[in-house]
């Protein structure tokens, strides 16, 4: 084990995979790859000693596959269900906090 890396690039690394995980979502063919978009985040999590860098590095991928995969539901929100944008904004950065940290 090599020392911890810093904060930032942890973050980004978990930022990273969690976008390359979405772009090989369906309809992209490539869906066969999800594995390979995790291995960013599991290389910078395996030298990572603090429990809580580690879930907020998780909660971070979470976050940003879940934007990029699901924007179309402010959208849904707004169109089908009549919501202000600002609360559709709201309704759908609860839902992401909420599926970051479980």
């Amino acid at each position: 084990m090599g020392p911890a890396p810093a904060f930032a690039s942890l973050l980004f690394v978990a930022a990273l995979s969690g976008l390359l995980h979405a772009l090989v979502q369906p309809p992209r063919a490539g869906a066969m790859l999800a594995w390979v978009a995790l291995v960013p985040l599991l290389v910078g999590l395996r030298s990572e000693p603090r429990p809580l860098r580690a879930a907020a590095a998780g909660a971070c991928f979470g976050a940003v596959m879940l934007l990029a995969t699901a924007h179309w539901i402010p959208a849904a929100l707004v169109e089908a269900n009549g919501f202000a944008p600002w609360h559709a904004a709201l309704v759908f950065a609860a839902v992401a906090g909420w599926y970051a940290f479980g």
